[in-house]
Protein backbone atom coordinates (compact mmCIF):
# COMPACT_ATOMS: atom_id res chain seq x y z
CA UNK A 1 0.00 0.00 0.00
CA UNK A 2 1.57 3.83 -1.35
CA UNK A 3 2.51 5.97 1.61
CA UNK A 4 0.55 8.98 1.44
CA UNK A 5 3.26 11.10 1.74
CA UNK A 6 4.93 9.12 -1.44
CA UNK A 7 1.80 9.90 -3.28
CA UNK A 8 1.96 13.65 -2.42
CA UNK A 9 5.20 13.89 -4.15
CA UNK A 10 4.02 11.46 -7.20
CA UNK A 11 0.97 14.21 -7.56
CA UNK A 12 3.47 16.64 -7.31
CA UNK A 13 4.84 15.80 -10.56
CA UNK A 14 1.82 16.23 -12.85
CA UNK A 15 1.42 19.30 -14.70
CA UNK A 16 0.31 22.14 -12.22
CA UNK A 17 -2.55 24.60 -13.69
CA UNK A 18 -1.40 27.90 -14.82
CA UNK A 19 -3.57 30.99 -15.30
CA UNK A 20 -3.08 30.36 -18.63
CA UNK A 21 -3.78 26.81 -18.54
CA UNK A 22 -6.66 27.17 -17.06
CA UNK A 23 -9.08 26.81 -19.12
CA UNK A 24 -6.87 25.04 -22.11
CA UNK A 25 -7.45 21.33 -22.55
CA UNK A 26 -4.39 19.29 -23.57
CA UNK A 27 -4.77 16.48 -25.99
CA UNK A 28 -3.92 12.75 -25.27
CA UNK A 29 -3.19 10.03 -27.41
CA UNK A 30 -1.00 7.14 -28.02
CA UNK A 31 2.49 7.81 -28.95
CA UNK A 32 4.73 5.97 -30.63
CA UNK A 33 3.62 7.34 -34.17
CA UNK A 34 5.76 8.86 -37.12
CA UNK A 35 5.02 12.51 -35.99
CA UNK A 36 3.79 13.70 -32.17
CA UNK A 37 -0.20 14.39 -32.57
CA UNK A 38 -0.80 15.05 -28.98
CA UNK A 39 0.22 17.37 -26.07
CA UNK A 40 0.63 14.30 -23.58
CA UNK A 41 1.23 10.82 -25.10
CA UNK A 42 -0.19 7.51 -23.31
CA UNK A 43 0.70 5.55 -21.63
CA UNK A 44 1.98 8.14 -18.93
CA UNK A 45 3.19 7.31 -15.33
CA UNK A 46 4.75 9.65 -12.81
CA UNK A 47 6.64 7.79 -10.12
CA UNK A 48 7.85 9.18 -6.26
CA UNK A 49 10.71 10.06 -5.66
CA UNK A 50 11.09 6.85 -3.09
CA UNK A 51 9.80 4.47 -5.82
CA UNK A 52 6.70 3.52 -3.72
CA UNK A 53 3.89 5.05 -5.28
CA UNK A 54 2.82 5.58 -9.02
CA UNK A 55 0.24 7.33 -11.08
CA UNK A 56 -0.64 6.21 -14.67
CA UNK A 57 -2.71 7.71 -16.67
CA UNK A 58 -4.39 5.67 -19.51
CA UNK A 59 -7.27 5.97 -22.32
CA UNK A 60 -10.12 3.14 -23.52
CA UNK A 61 -10.00 5.25 -26.86
CA UNK A 62 -8.26 7.87 -28.36
CA UNK A 63 -7.99 11.06 -28.59
CA UNK A 64 -8.91 12.56 -25.49
CA UNK A 65 -9.01 15.95 -23.72
CA UNK A 66 -8.71 17.34 -20.25
CA UNK A 67 -7.83 20.24 -18.67
CA UNK A 68 -4.57 19.90 -15.93
CA UNK A 69 -6.44 20.83 -12.99
CA UNK A 70 -8.97 18.26 -13.23
CA UNK A 71 -6.27 15.24 -13.51
CA UNK A 72 -4.92 17.01 -10.49
CA UNK A 73 -7.67 17.15 -8.50
CA UNK A 74 -8.72 13.86 -9.00
CA UNK A 75 -5.53 12.49 -8.14
CA UNK A 76 -5.52 14.51 -4.99
CA UNK A 77 -9.50 12.70 -4.10
CA UNK A 78 -7.77 9.55 -4.99
CA UNK A 79 -4.54 10.43 -2.62
CA UNK A 80 -7.97 11.88 0.31
CA UNK A 81 -10.43 9.03 -0.06
CA UNK A 82 -8.52 5.96 -1.01
CA UNK A 83 -5.29 6.72 0.65
CA UNK A 84 -6.10 8.88 4.07
CA UNK A 85 -9.16 7.97 5.17
CA UNK A 86 -9.56 4.09 3.06
CA UNK A 87 -8.60 1.15 5.42
CA UNK A 88 -6.36 -0.28 3.84
CA UNK A 89 -5.19 2.59 1.84
CA UNK A 90 -4.42 0.85 -1.21
CA UNK A 91 -4.98 3.59 -3.76
CA UNK A 92 -7.89 4.16 -6.04
CA UNK A 93 -9.16 4.64 -9.68
CA UNK A 94 -11.39 7.49 -11.67
CA UNK A 95 -12.47 6.65 -15.10
CA UNK A 96 -14.67 8.40 -17.52
CA UNK A 97 -12.32 11.41 -17.68
CA UNK A 98 -12.24 14.28 -20.38
CA UNK A 99 -14.28 15.40 -22.95
CA UNK A 100 -14.92 11.62 -24.56
CA UNK A 101 -15.35 10.22 -21.26
CA UNK A 102 -12.30 7.67 -21.97
CA UNK A 103 -9.12 8.40 -19.65
CA UNK A 104 -8.70 7.11 -16.76
CA UNK A 105 -5.88 7.81 -13.86
CA UNK A 106 -5.06 5.52 -10.70
CA UNK A 107 -2.69 5.80 -7.92
CA UNK A 108 -1.21 2.82 -6.23
CA UNK A 109 1.35 1.34 -4.76
CA UNK A 110 4.33 0.18 -6.37
CA UNK A 111 7.17 -2.23 -4.86
CA UNK A 112 9.17 -4.04 -6.65
CA UNK A 113 9.51 -7.89 -6.12
CA UNK A 114 13.20 -7.61 -5.71
CA UNK A 115 15.51 -4.91 -5.24
CA UNK A 116 19.27 -5.21 -4.96
CA UNK A 117 21.77 -2.59 -5.04
CA UNK A 118 25.39 -3.77 -5.37
CA UNK A 119 28.71 -2.06 -5.74
CA UNK A 120 31.00 -0.12 -3.87
CA UNK A 121 31.16 2.66 -2.85
CA UNK A 122 27.99 3.86 -3.27
CA UNK A 123 27.19 5.66 -6.32
CA UNK A 124 25.33 8.29 -7.11
CA UNK A 125 21.36 7.91 -8.04
CA UNK A 126 20.31 8.19 -11.36
CA UNK A 127 18.84 11.28 -12.98
CA UNK A 128 15.45 11.13 -12.67
CA UNK A 129 14.65 13.54 -15.18
CA UNK A 130 16.51 11.40 -17.41
CA UNK A 131 15.12 8.07 -16.22
CA UNK A 132 11.30 9.68 -17.45
CA UNK A 133 12.53 10.63 -20.77
CA UNK A 134 13.42 6.89 -21.37
CA UNK A 135 9.90 5.73 -20.21
CA UNK A 136 8.18 8.52 -21.86
CA UNK A 137 9.97 8.76 -25.26
CA UNK A 138 12.07 5.41 -25.91
CA UNK A 139 10.90 2.74 -24.37
CA UNK A 140 8.07 0.67 -26.48
CA UNK A 141 4.33 0.92 -25.12
CA UNK A 142 2.51 -1.46 -27.26
CA UNK A 143 -0.24 -3.52 -25.29
CA UNK A 144 0.42 -6.26 -28.07
CA UNK A 145 2.08 -9.57 -26.96
CA UNK A 146 5.43 -10.25 -28.29
CA UNK A 147 7.79 -12.88 -27.73
CA UNK A 148 11.29 -11.95 -25.77
CA UNK A 149 14.19 -14.15 -26.47
CA UNK A 150 17.83 -14.59 -25.26
CA UNK A 151 20.71 -13.60 -27.96
CA UNK A 152 21.35 -16.81 -29.40
CA UNK A 153 18.56 -19.09 -28.27
CA UNK A 154 16.40 -20.12 -31.62
CA UNK A 155 12.85 -19.19 -32.08
CA UNK A 156 11.46 -20.48 -35.74
CA UNK A 157 8.87 -18.50 -37.94
CA UNK A 158 8.65 -15.27 -35.39
CA UNK A 159 9.42 -12.07 -34.87
CA UNK A 160 11.56 -11.77 -31.64
CA UNK A 161 12.52 -9.02 -29.14
CA UNK A 162 16.17 -9.90 -28.41
CA UNK A 163 17.40 -9.62 -24.57
CA UNK A 164 19.15 -7.70 -22.56
CA UNK A 165 18.26 -4.16 -24.30
CA UNK A 166 19.69 -1.40 -22.78
CA UNK A 167 17.71 2.22 -23.05
CA UNK A 168 19.75 4.97 -22.70
CA UNK A 169 18.65 8.71 -22.18
CA UNK A 170 19.82 11.18 -24.87
CA UNK A 171 22.92 12.78 -23.18
CA UNK A 172 23.33 10.19 -20.53
CA UNK A 173 22.16 9.99 -16.59
CA UNK A 174 20.52 6.80 -17.07
CA UNK A 175 20.23 3.87 -18.64
CA UNK A 176 17.36 0.95 -18.17
CA UNK A 177 18.61 -2.10 -19.33
CA UNK A 178 15.45 -4.97 -19.75
CA UNK A 179 16.80 -9.00 -19.79
CA UNK A 180 15.38 -12.09 -19.06
CA UNK A 181 15.90 -15.12 -17.03
CA UNK A 182 14.27 -17.78 -19.48
CA UNK A 183 15.10 -18.85 -22.66
CA UNK A 184 12.12 -17.39 -24.64
CA UNK A 185 8.85 -16.00 -22.69
CA UNK A 186 5.57 -13.24 -24.32
CA UNK A 187 5.03 -10.31 -22.45
CA UNK A 188 3.76 -6.86 -23.65
CA UNK A 189 5.92 -3.48 -23.50
CA UNK A 190 3.33 -1.98 -21.55
CA UNK A 191 3.14 -4.61 -19.14
CA UNK A 192 3.63 -3.94 -15.24
CA UNK A 193 7.13 -5.08 -14.42
CA UNK A 194 5.72 -5.76 -11.15
CA UNK A 195 3.73 -8.76 -12.82
CA UNK A 196 6.38 -9.77 -15.48
CA UNK A 197 8.09 -12.19 -12.90
CA UNK A 198 10.69 -13.28 -15.14
CA UNK A 199 12.07 -10.04 -16.09
CA UNK A 200 14.22 -7.87 -14.34
CA UNK A 201 15.29 -3.99 -15.01
CA UNK A 202 18.45 -2.37 -14.27
CA UNK A 203 18.34 1.03 -13.33
CA UNK A 204 21.85 2.79 -12.93
CA UNK A 205 24.03 5.08 -14.49
CA UNK A 206 26.02 4.88 -17.73
CA UNK A 207 28.64 7.43 -16.59
CA UNK A 208 31.06 4.09 -15.28
CA UNK A 209 29.53 3.81 -11.85
CA UNK A 210 28.90 -0.12 -10.15
CA UNK A 211 26.47 0.62 -8.04
CA UNK A 212 22.53 -0.20 -9.40
CA UNK A 213 19.18 -1.08 -8.75
CA UNK A 214 17.91 -4.07 -9.79
CA UNK A 215 14.33 -4.79 -10.06
CA UNK A 216 13.56 -8.67 -10.93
Amino acid sequence: MPPAGSCDDAISQLPQPTVEMMDRKRSYGPRGGPHRQYDVELPKRWISSDGKCIIDVTQTSYPSHERDVNLLSAATIIRRECLAKAQPPWGGYGHAMGDEGNLNISVAAYTPPYVKCEGAPPARRPNHEACQRIIDVIMKASTARATFAAQGVPVPGQAVERLPQALVAPGGGCTITIDTNVPVDTASWHQSQADCTDYKVNTALVDGDKAASELQ
